[in-house]
């Protein structure tokens, strides 16, 4: 079972994770559609 501090970890790594993942197009603009399909590409990911 995880504990409190490893969910903390998790979400905080999630958050860097996608943080990456858009500062890699920096001056791109992003819809509200396309932020949700990235998210859910990076949440479905094995």
């Amino acid at each position: 079972m995880p504990t409190e501090k490893d969910i903390e970890l998790v979400k905080k790594a999630v958050a860097y994770d996608l943080k990456l993942i858009l500062s890699e197009n920096p001056d791109k603009t992003y819809t509200q559609k396309e932020l949700e399909q990235i998210i859910d590409s990076y949440v479905a990911k094995p």
